[in-house]
């Protein structure tokens, strides 16, 4: 992902870009795979192609590029105070072949799930967390996003994980948020997901189940 791409990526809080699937405040599902057909995906360079499909009464999106990048947003305030767990599931198929996810060429991803608040001053004051599945950082590694300093990236998923098996990831967004920028906000503004493999011109491919966002989960346990 170059600059562009990621400002793309957090201009969506600001509704600059994508068009976003709005749901009912009341909701804890943010992303039924099976709602694909409401939303229009935004695509970069070659794009990325997304097929949402029911396997054992399960939802799940499935997501395959070459060579591109593209994805998936949704707008709405999340209220992390009364809801602060994200939970979802991820499969890592295809993974790109980058050197170093940390630098701006290999800035590509198997999976991403993004959290944005949007700033007072446009997308000059947006912050984002991008949870990643990382093929090169062990799970749980923090680190700067190469093009801009206003995105973080966290390996919520990685090199220690199994791949092409279905992984639960639980974040409590208020920890994270604390622990990255240094504040505790009542609310983000927009979550999204992408699947890219622009910078490395290789392919990825992975599999999104439902995204959640609750009060609690077993254990409270954060992975």
């Amino acid at each position: 992902m170059n600059l562009r791409y990621t400002l793309k990526i957090s201009a969506c809080a600001l509704g600059l870009c994508w068009s976003l699937l709005s749901v009912s405040a009341t909701a804890e599902v943010l992303l039924d795979p099976m709602q694909m057909q409401n939303w229009e995906v935004h695509e970069f360079v070659e794009g990325t192609r997304y097929i949402a499909r029911q396997e054992d009464q399960q939802s799940m999106l499935m997501a395959n590029t070459k060579h591109g990048a593209g994805g998936y947003g949704l707008e709405r305030s999340l209220n992390i105070r009364k809801t602060p767990w994200l939970v979802w599931r991820w499969k890592a198929d295809k993974f790109p072949q980058v050197d170093d996810e940390r630098v701006k060429a290999g800035d590509d991803f198997v999976a991403r799930v993004y959290v944005i608040k949007k700033g007072l001053f446009g997308i000059f004051g947006t912050k984002v967390i991008n949870y990643v599945f990382s093929a090169k950082q062990p799970t749980g590694s923090q680190w700067i996003n190469p093009f801009t300093s206003r995105a973080v990236m966290i390996a919520a998923s990685g090199n220690d994980s199994p791949k092409g098996e279905w992984i639960e990831v639980r974040r409590n967004l208020m920890q994270d948020w604390q622990k990255v920028w240094g504040e505790q906000p009542k609310s983000l503004d927009a979550i999204a997901i992408m699947t890219d493999a622009d910078n490395s011109k290789s392919a990825a491919r992975a599999v999104y189940g439902p995204i959640m966002l609750t009060s609690q989960v077993a254990n409270g346990v954060q992975k």
